[in-house]
């Protein structure tokens, strides 16, 4: 009977959880997904412990785009920082650059917005010093040059390096999975 039971919950979870995935677009279903594949992490993140400080740090890199607050956004970033776009490129973007990228996005787009960020796995290094942090996220964009909307969501990798009691981002590979940009019009 506990078997047969079991089948029947299973059937049905896979059953809601095709409707859910099917019905709702990516960045609404996507909570659900990371809870389910790492549930531990988010209780984690309600204590103050290490993971509750890093998801500050990338909680503070997404508000600097939201505000437009190229000081804030650097200031997430370590001084030997490298940002290489793309998993396959070998170009490597350092401090000053991605600054300057950071700015020129900034002209480009008249509103920028991040309504969903997920931290969706941290992983750290054995003396807990150094962690590497998969997010998802998703931009609502304006672009400035003709009000047209872009909706950007990705997932992306950090490396974060502890320093002095802080956290900062050492690399990041950017639009590591995925990206799905599109405009509407």
């Amino acid at each position: 009977m506990e078997l047969f039971l079991g089948f029947v919950v299973g059937v049905v979870a896979s059953i809601l959880a095709s409707l859910i995935v099917s019905i709702l677009p990516t960045h609404q279903y996507r909570p659900v997904i990371a809870f389910g594949r790492n549930p531990s992490l988010f209780f984690r993140l309600l204590h103050h412990g290490e993971e509750r400080q890093i998801k500050g740090r990338i909680d503070a890199l997404f508000d600097a785009w939201r505000k437009k607050d190229s000081k804030a956004y650097l200031a997430c970033w370590a001084e030997d920082a490298i940002r290489i776009v793309g998993p396959k490129s070998n170009e490597e973007y350092k401090k000053g650059s991605i600054g300057a990228g950071f700015n020129a996005a900034c002209l480009r787009y008249s509103k920028i917005d991040a309504p969903c960020v997920i931290l969706e796995h941290i992983a750290f290094s054995p003396t807990r010093d150094n962690a590497v942090v998969h997010v998802y996220y998703r931009m609502n964009l304006l672009r400035a040059q003709d009000g047209l909307p872009v909706f950007e969501e990705s997932s992306e990798v950090y490396a974060l390096r502890k320093a002095d009691g802080d956290w900062l981002i050492t690399s990041n590979i950017d639009h590591f999975c995925e990206i799905r940009s599109t405009s509407t019009g």
